[in-house]
């Protein structure tokens, strides 16, 4: 017997059950860092601020002051610009202009995971079948790292919805006989490529990819209406972002996280990063390897023998676009697992396809008559035991728990605290800006060059000359020893400068005055011991 291949019968009540779990679980309340940074950024764009944050200290103290993903200085003055690509915080603004809500926001990355399951299917359907198609979706919204951030707002996701859209489109444009219609959605695939690299700037190198697949199924004919279009389109898009690189971060190749940006003076991709160390943990393609056997187990056994028997047109397709995507990252400086595992999230739905293809291959070998109930029945089986859901909920339902207790808690923390008090802080700045409305001076800026050549001075001697001048001026100024160590050793370089004073116990607050005293009486220097874990 054989299920009716109706594409919807199954794939809607999927698709309904994908979207409640996405919304149901999504992060509400934020932890700071890069997820708070967009959230910050479509709201500014939706008020027409700009990608700018502003902050008077900046112009009177120094360029310190503000969300940690905010940390481009552009000109003299309060204002400090988003770190990361526009594409995503626009997506934010978007949604909130039309829904006129901020919360809006928040919907964004689950409606764009739906998206990602849609585009999923429709590829499979166009390569496969409608039942390789319900198997991909299946396993790929229950995988881990694919809910983790189908639930939260990061850029990952945003940016393989873009990328599986434009190969769907794509593939398409090359199977139709219409050239007006091919040279069309060859287009708009194109249009989709570039988009996702002001996403993420590696996305682009899907066009390369993609292109090299046109030219395979169009038998070496380049210059085919998809393919010519699609060049076209893509080739804009990314001279689009080397542009944008070029104004915005000050060179062609240039990003948020280059030297004169962050500070960061070592190359971020290397050969010898992917099996050793680099300066932010390094071993890339292990850390690769270990994150797609964490996700998928065994179920990487029937996508290789997938590849290994779909027709080849669909394995150049699927290895081409999804090495093209994961190969960065196996050299990048910056492994990807634990919260990096994102970075390989637009191969996520390839690999899903691959793992559909051999259970339909593997099923249809040993029941043909019943291949499609085979299908259901051993992906359904293997959702449930090889990426079991519930673990990954239960792990999401108590994230969202612990920051919301987070978002609460800086309430509480900065009850006694005047409207104008300064914060420095690493790990807890974000909050206390975002949840708290208090200035912070993340000193991790203090990392980015001062002068043109590259220089700087100590960070020593720009802090203590920082807090001076608050301190001189009367502004009340809190630091939070939120990291143990405490980065570059703040919490030891206040103590020399400083006199401290137990304040309070819980958490340890210490009361700082100067060391000077034949100055008059200075506003208190209030420190703020709050024990957490480290993060860079």
């Amino acid at each position: 017997m054989r299920l009716p291949a109706q594409p919807f019968g199954l794939l809607l009540p999927l698709l309904v059950l994908s979207l409640m779990t996405f919304l149901g679980y999504t992060q509400w309340a934020l932890d700071g860092w890069d997820s708070m940074a967009y959230i910050y950024a479509g709201r500014q764009l939706a008020n027409g601020q700009g990608l700018a944050m502003t902050d008077p200290n900046n112009a009177s103290i120094g360029p310190y002051f503000g969300l940690s993903g905010y940390r481009l200085r552009r000109e003299p003055g309060p204002r400090l610009y988003l770190t990361f690509p526009p594409g995503f915080p626009l997506l934010l603004a978007l949604a909130q202009v039309l829904a006129d809500t901020p919360d809006a926001a928040f919907a964004v990355v689950p409606l764009l995971a739906l998206l990602t399951a849609v585009a999923t299917f429709a590829l499979a359907k166009t390569l496969f079948d409608v039942w390789v198609g319900w198997a991909a979706v299946a396993l790929l919204v229950f995988t881990p790292t694919f809910l983790t951030f189908a639930t939260a707002p990061w850029s990952d996701v945003p940016a393989t919805a873009f990328i599986l859209a434009g190969v769907v489109l794509f593939v398409k444009a090359q199977r139709t006989n219409l050239a007006r219609r091919a040279a069309f959605l060859g287009a708009l695939a194109g249009l989709c490529i570039g988009y996702s690299g002001f996403t993420r700037t590696v996305s682009l190198l899907a066009g390369p990819a993609l292109l090299a697949y046109g030219w395979y199924y169009q038998r070496r004919q380049i210059t085919h209406p998809a393919n010519s279009a699609f060049a076209v389109l893509w080739g804009l898009g990314t001279l689009g972002v080397l542009i944008f690189n070029r104004v915005y971060y000050g060179g062609w190749l240039a990003s948020g996280y280059t030297f004169e940006n962050s500070g960061y003076n070592w190359p971020f991709f290397s050969l010898s990063y992917a099996l050793g160390p680099s300066p932010a943990g390094g071993y890339s393609l292990i850390a690769a390897a270990q994150t797609l056997a964490r996700d998928f187990s065994l179920l990487l056994v029937p996508a290789v023998l997938g590849l290994g028997t779909m027709p080849r047109q669909a394995a150049i397709l699927l290895v081409g676009v999804g090495g093209a995507l994961v190969a960065p990252y196996s050299i990048y400086a910056f492994a990807p697992t634990g919260i990096n595992a994102r970075f390989l999230l637009p191969a996520y739905p390839l690999l899903a396809l691959a793992v559909a293809y051999g259970l339909s291959w593997i099923v249809g070998r040993l029941a043909p008559c019943y291949r499609d109930m085979a299908l259901l029945v051993t992906t359904t089986l293997s959702v449930l035991v090889l990426l079991q859901p519930w673990t990954s909920l239960e792990r999401l339902a108590e994230r969202n728990r612990n920051y919301a207790r987070m978002a609460a808690s800086i309430q509480e923390l900065i009850a006694d605290t005047p409207p104008d008090a300064v914060f420095l802080a690493y790990s807890l700045g974000d909050l206390l800006f975002f949840y708290g409305g208090r200035s912070v001076l993340y000193y991790r800026h203090m990392s980015r060059p001062e002068r043109p050549d590259g220089s700087s001075r100590p960070v020593e001697e720009r802090l203590t000359e920082a807090v001076d001048k608050l301190l001189a001026r009367g502004t009340p100024v809190y630091f939070v020893d939120d990291t143990q160590p405490s980065l570059w050793n703040v919490s030891s370089i206040l103590r020399r400068h400083y006199q401290l004073r137990l304040y309070r116990t819980d958490p340890p607050i210490y009361q700082v005055e100067r060391l000077a005293s034949g100055e008059g009486r200075i506003a208190p220097f209030t420190l703020l011991g709050f024990i957490g874990s480290s993060r860079s």
